[in-house]
């Protein structure tokens, strides 16, 4: 028999005769503030934005067929071709659908014809903080920021009242923050939660986006930190396991349905290279096995370890160095994490691959190091583009596991013989730049040497490609950082 799991509970759903499937909102009616004839129909706005549904009620009791245009501005409603919500009223009850709006507009119809009531659906969490000051214009972006999040806290978190509607992992992050601080509401976090989730086995990241399952880990421990929720993490902590496990998976097996892909379809790639975000990276043991686990650059374990780092070298002496712009995730800080939380690991290991180069790894069995993702790890001296072996001793890192960079082109080697069983294909690895930031600027078509990039990602990157890095103290102080290029 298996472990007993903790029941899922909801403050809203406490008669056996309700349905869960269905959510009994709390409901306000509004009258409409403003009431204008156009000439061509009549425009009726509301004091506020609203999650509404619209109902008709025709004065002469003789109903006719019309069209509600809904919008959040005059120009919306009145606008009949582009106006995003247009309904038909039920011709018993004469309601729409609900719908995100402040105006709404009839055309071919009069103010004495009919009357437009607004009945605005929510769930009622009440409102715990207040901010006030002698700003009015502060009060007035308070007010219209509350407002706002209110409408988007329904049910779930939800990243707008309008279009999509959707639960989306990297906005409900950010909301239970903000609900911490406004509401302070459990119940809404449980949910949201749970309903990005969803049930085991996963078959594809949450909202298909692998930071989104990231975010949802952090979600997670967002929500324990405020409301120290240990039954909900007991409910959870299985899902949380599966999640990590298919996060794991999914990255390596992605590649090779890739690769199978492209024998299913007849192209058969000449060479095959893997580009991946900075930083993070794996250890090996003698015998090729990772030693321990891969951990995200956005962990907080990095933090406090730059002070540790700057005991043995000044920041700006590391600057001078590696060129490197200071981030708390950078490898050096997550090695000196890793030194002081598990020293053995550092003591075992016989390698180390950054995230890409461990999977070119996994592909060809050959381990090796590229330079465009080592300068990331702020342990690659920036004027001989090899690793800085003096900064390494400083910091009590292990030589061993730092070896002569390889530049991109450099050949790795062929396809070991059970993955090209898998895919079905041969094929020889060679290094791109695997950070990808430097692959996205060799894609660029540049016409000339004085062109500047932009390469948006997880944050937007702009600059410049200079044959020698630039490691004044001006660069530093203004947040500059020379990563390799190819």
């Amino acid at each position: 028999m298996s472990d007993p799991v903790i029941a899922g509970y909801c403050k809203y759903f406490t008669e056996a005769c309700q349905n869960p499937a269905q959510w009994d909102y709390s409901e306000q009616i509004y009258r409409p503030a403003r009431i204008t004839d156009t000439g061509n129909g009549v425009l009726y706005e509301f004091e506020t934005e609203l999650t509404a549904v619209l109902q008709v009620i025709f004065r002469n009791g003789r109903c006719r067929p019309i069209t509600v245009f809904c919008g959040e501005s005059m120009e919306e409603a009145l606008d009949l071709e582009h106006c995003y919500y247009s309904w038909q009223p039920d011709p018993e009850t004469g309601k729409t659908p609900c719908s995100a709006l402040r105006f709404a507009f009839i055309p071919e119809c009069t103010p004495v014809e009919l009357d437009l009531y607004a009945i605005h659906q929510y769930v009622d969490i009440p409102v715990r903080a207040e901010f006030h000051c002698d700003d009015e214009l502060l009060n007035r972006i308070w007010s219209v920021a509350e407002h706002t999040f209110r409408l988007c806290s329904g049910i779930f978190f939800i990243d707008g009242v309008k279009r999509d509607k959707w639960i989306w992992s990297g906005d409900a992050y950010q909301s239970l923050f903000v609900n911490q601080y406004l509401m302070a509401d459990p119940d809404i976090n449980r949910r949201t939660l749970l309903a990005l989730r969803g049930n085991d086995p996963m078959v594809t990241h949450i909202n298909t986006i692998l930071d989104y399952s990231l975010f949802w880990i952090l979600g997670v421990k967002a929500h324990y930190d405020a409301y120290a929720d240990t039954t909900f993490i007991q409910q959870v902590y299985p899902k949380m396991c599966s999640l990590m496990e298919f996060c794991e998976k999914h990255l390596w097996n992605g590649i090779l349905a890739g690769m199978k892909k492209c024998a299913q379809e007849g192209k058969i790639p000449y060479s095959i290279g893997i580009d991946t975000w900075a930083v993070d990276y794996v250890l090996l043991d003698k015998k090729g096995k990772m030693i321990g686990d891969a951990v995200a650059y956005r962990d907080k374990r990095t933090d406090g370890m730059d002070d540790l780092v700057e005991h043995t070298i000044t920041a700006w002496d590391l600057y001078v160095r590696t060129g490197i712009q200071k981030q708390s995730f950078n490898t050096i800080y997550q090695l000196m994490a890793l030194k002081g939380e598990h020293p053995e690991q550092l003591d075992n290991a016989e390698f180390l691959l950054m995230i890409p180069d461990y999977l070119h790894y996994l592909l060809t069995g050959v381990k090796i190091q590229e330079y465009t993702n080592a300068t990331s790890t702020g342990m690659v001296n920036a004027h001989t583009n090899q690793w800085d072996h003096e900064l390494i001793r400083m910091l009590g890192f292990p030589e061993k596991l730092f070896v002569d960079l390889s530049m991109p082109g450099t050949t790795v080697g062929e396809l070991l013989p059970e993955i090209q069983k898998a895919v079905g294909f041969q094929s020889k690895v060679v290094l791109p730049a695997t950070h990808d930031t430097g692959s996205a600027f060799l894609a660029v078509p540049a016409q000339d040497e004085t062109a500047i990039y932009l390469s948006s990602g997880t944050w937007s990157l702009i600059g410049v490609e200079n044959k020698m890095p630039v490691t004044t103290e001006a660069s530093r102080i203004q947040n500059f950082t020379n990563e390799g290029g190819a």
